[in-house]
């Protein structure tokens, strides 16, 4: 039972690597080949979605690294530091396996972090210490859970092996990732944003409960269909009666 559980992890990165392989010798081989084969065809066909969340990848990539790196200097707890050469070591990780599948799929990458990620990084880099910590973990645990419900939305829906193979091992990146961050205790829990769940659950809480039907109103009808039925009965079998 116990090696299960460590098999069964293991078997998913062995597929996911398999199919990256598969890929990387695909593509050589469809420059000599006639006609070409279509990588995002073969492996299934990708949506908005899909290219939304390698999107999402990259770009916390481009900030989170980076943001990482400076804590080395400005942050004041040996915890965040360590705990950012994790994330730091992990994204560069994830970039790579990132930029791989968006060039196999046909899918632009930005360059640059998105003008919130940059907005968040002008506003902490310059702190030092207790500060820099605070707010850097804020950032990043708040653009965790931001990139996690992509992460689900690919998981369940995509149509594409490679994505939906690249969305678990992001899944359980980004999931390490939160774990380690809230270890620091620095997490804002009430500062994070509600569950987007949590939107359509509130809206049918509030909603009152329909008005009950007044049962006088179908009170009446039923009588008056006895009454009818009763009176068919009796002019029948008077009827049979004088018959005989």
């Amino acid at each position: 039972m116990l090696a299960s559980r460590f098999t069964r992890p293991l078997r998913r990165v062995v597929l996911f690597v398999a199919t990256l392989l598969a890929a990387w010798l695909v593509a050589p081989a469809t420059a000599l080949a006639a006609p070409a084969v279509d990588t995002a065809a073969a492996l299934g066909l990708i949506d908005d979605t899909d290219r939304n969340f390698l999107v999402k990848v990259r770009q916390a990539g481009l900030w989170e690294r980076p943001t990482c790196l400076v804590a080395q200097q400005q942050a004041g707890n040996e915890r965040v530091k360590e705990i950012c050469r994790i994330l730091a070591a992990d994204h560069q990780q994830l970039d790579e396996e990132d930029r791989f599948i968006a060039k196999q799929l046909n899918v632009a990458l930005p360059d640059q972090p998105s003008p919130d990620q940059q907005a968040w990084m002008r506003e902490f880099w310059p702190m030092k210490g207790h500060d820099f910590d605070v707010t850097a973990v804020k950032w990043l645990r708040f653009a965790h859970g931001s990139v996690f419900s992509a992460i689900a939305s690919v998981r369940a829906n995509t149509r594409n092996e490679m994505m939906r193979l690249y969305a678990e091992r992001a899944n359980s990146m980004v999931n390490k990732h939160m774990s380690l961050l809230e270890s620091t205790g620095l997490v804002q829990y009430d500062s994070l944003p509600h569950a987007a769940i949590g939107a359509p659950a509130v809206a049918l809480a509030a909603a009152s409960a329909p008005t009950p039907k007044d049962s006088n109103f179908f009170r009446l009808p039923v009588i008056a269909l006895v009454l009818v039925t009763g009176l068919l009965a009796v002019v029948s079998i008077r009827r049979v009666v004088g018959g005989s």
